[in-house]
């Protein structure tokens, strides 16, 4: 009884399994000789700095909150390396840069490709220490300059994932005591390896949950189908679901309009309402080939328009636009845009490419969407394309809640949808 009062409060089990965890992130030829390097080195980390770091590791794994795992290890940090500050930064391939996620003393710093000391850590995948930073060309001062903390001695490790690659860096900043010690690196190396872990086990709860979100959603999808519910109620409510769906900040769906060359809104999760032109941009060229697009980042893309981001001040980053098809004929497509990578980092804004799982459901809604609309469709359809200088389209596109006119398809459609309801 005694033993077994002894496994639980210390939390011996959850003890070995962060040290199996370890393993087998890190795969080693010797896992024995991998664990004894880790855990205790007889030239460096004395016995009592292994029950500390032990106890540290403990609290960190202890925690099933991920905003609470990042917050200890910055606390364990910082007391384990007697330091000023720690700061934990996780890797945007999309915005390539790396993202502050907590910091103690920081926030909201964002370091570009390839700048500063941070990026080396990251580019290198090698524990990196700096007694005199000011004396170091790799070290950037302009964050210090922006923030007003002055910094002395640097202590940087990687944090990879399973298969090594890195995904971010954790910092160590100003040893008490002066410079940082070969005992240092391998207790923060030690703490990285537990950060990799907290991220993956992140990733883990936030995926269940959004799993769980989304049978709920398509539950919710299936019984207003069952409703018999009209095209254009059912494409807006597609519309506001479609970020709980995929994780997608936000939705639009345009219909074809041949009569005007232009692509027309019928629904979308936010307050605006604008047109597209129809031979140029993005959702343009899936509505013209009846191609998916599907890019990391736009602005990379010569066929993305930037007129929407600065009309209504936002930045894209990921798209994805879907063709909606009736009869092999594109009469509409799906777009959406800055696929959230799910929502670990909070407040942190990190975005991911739309997969073809992402694909795949869009294609059945716009199956869905187009029987339910195949008779207003037709209205749009079957109307001879009239030549105009595209350049015109300026006038409409960007128009926050703008009616369509009065005898226009588009109108024609709402009308339709509204008189079936």
């Amino acid at each position: 009884m005694a033993d077994q009062t002894y496994f639980v409060e210390k939390n011996i089990e959850q003890l070995f399994e962060t040290l199996m965890e370890a393993v087998v992130t890190a795969k080693p030829e010797n896992p024995r000789q991998f664990l004894a390097a880790q855990l205790q080195d007889d030239r460096s980390i004395s016995f009592q700095d292994f029950l500390a770091l032990f106890n540290a590791v403990s609290k960190i794994s202890a925690e099933t909150n991920p905003r609470l795992a990042f917050n200890r290890i910055i606390e364990e940090t910082c007391k384990l390396l007697h330091c000023e500050r720690a700061s934990l930064f996780i890797h945007d391939p999309g915005q390539k840069c790396l993202k502050l996620v907590v910091g103690k003393g920081a926030k909201g710093l964002v370091l570009y490709e390839n700048s500063g000391f941070t990026w080396t850590v990251f580019n290198t995948k090698q524990c990196v220490n700096i007694p005199d930073v000011y004396s170091d060309q790799r070290f950037d001062c302009s964050v210090d300059l922006n923030t007003g903390f002055v910094s002395k001695s640097m202590l940087g490790v990687p944090i990879l994932n399973q298969e090594r690659h890195p995904i971010g860096v954790l910092l160590a900043l100003n040893k008490s005591t002066g410079a940082f010690s070969e005992k240092d690196e391998e207790i923060i190396q030690i703490l990285a390896s537990q950060a990799g872990i907290s991220i993956r086990n992140a990733y883990y709860y936030q995926e269940a949950i959004y799993n769980e979100n989304k049978t709920k959603i398509l539950l919710n999808f299936i019984k207003n189908l069952s409703k018999d519910q009209p095209g254009l109620p059912l494409a807006l409510e597609l519309a506001k679901r479609a970020g709980e769906l995929i994780n997608a900040d936000r939705c639009h769906i345009f219909l074809v309009d041949k009569s005007s060359e232009k692509l027309l809104l019928i629904a979308a999760d936010s307050e605006v309402d604008f047109k597209l032109p129809l031979n140029s941009g993005l959702v343009s060229y899936a509505a013209t080939t009846g191609e998916t697009v599907n890019v990391l980042n736009a602005y990379e893309d010569p066929r993305n328009i930037p007129d929407f981001d600065q009309i209504f001040s936002y930045h894209t980053q990921s798209l994805m636009a879907v063709p909606i098809k009736r009869n092999e004929q594109v009469i509409g497509v799906i777009q959406v845009t800055n696929k959230r990578y799910h929502n670990v980092f909070g407040d942190i804004e990190i975005y991911d490419s739309f997969t073809k799982e992402d694909e795949k459901l869009l294609l059945v809604f716009g199956e869905v969407i187009a029987k339910k609309l195949k008779n207003s469709f037709r209205l749009l359809l079957d109307v001879t394309p009239v030549t105009e200088d595209v350049s015109k389209f300026e006038s409409s596109f960007g128009k926050r809640k703008s009616e369509p006119e009065e005898d226009s398809p588009a109108m024609q459609v709402i009308k339709e949808e509204k008189e079936t309801e």
